[in-house]
C-alpha cells in the first residue's frame, strides 16, 4: 500500500540504506521502514518529495524537492542539516559520495554540491537537454540519463 505514490517513473521516489532501511516517498512525506517498524521521517506540507537518496553511510538522506532544493536530513536524530540551492525546477535524481552529492533536475543540470562548504555548488554540468532523471556515481565517475535520451 502507497496511497500517495507519484505516478512518473522519472522519480526516485525508493532507497536502502547501507543500515538496512528503506525509505519511499510519498508526496510531501518520506517514510523509513526498518525491522523497528514504519516510522514519518520527513514532512513537507507545501513541497512535493520527487527523489531521496542515503548517503554511503547510510547517516543521512537527500531529499529533492519540487522548488529545485534539496535537503538533508540525520537519519538517527530525523533532524533537517541543510538545504541545498542551485536549481530552479524540481530535483529528480541524486547521487551521493563521501562528502559530493549530485543533483539531477527538470532544469536539465547537473549540480555537484560540497555538503561539507558553506558555498556547496562546485560544479554544474549543462550537457543535456531533458530532465536528469538517473545519476549514478563509483570510482569510474558519474553517469547521468536524461530525457532527452
Amino acid at each position: 500500500d502507497a496511497p500517495e505514490l507519484k505516478d512518473d517513473y522519472y522519480l526516485n521516489l525508493l532507497d536502502w540504506s547501507a543500515k538496512g532501511q528503506l525509505a519511499i516517498g510519498l508526496e510531501g512525506k518520506v517514510y523509513l521502514y526498518s525491522p523497528e517498524g514504519i516510522n514519518l521521517f520527513a514532512k513537507n506540507n507545501k513541497k512535493i518529495i520527487f527523489a531521496h537518496f542515503f548517503s554511503p553511510q547510510g547517516d543521512q538522506l537527500a531529499v529533492g524537492i519540487d522548488n529545485g532544493k534539496t535537503e538533508i536530513y540525520d537519519v538517527e536524530t530525523q533532524t533537517l542539516l541543510r538545504t541545498l540551492k542551485g536549481h530552479t525546477n524540481r530535483v529528480s535524481s541524486s547521487a551521493f559520495t563521501y562528502g559530493l552529492l549530485f543533483t539531477g533536475s527538470r532544469d536539465t543540470k547537473i549540480i555537484a554540491h560540497d555538503i561539507r562548504s558553506a558555498h556547496n555548488v562546485v560544479l554544474k554540468l549543462e550537457g543535456h537537454r531533458g530532465e536528469v532523471c538517473g545519476l549514478k556515481h563509483d570510482a569510474c565517475g558519474l553517469a547521468s540519463g536524461s530525457n532527452d535520451n
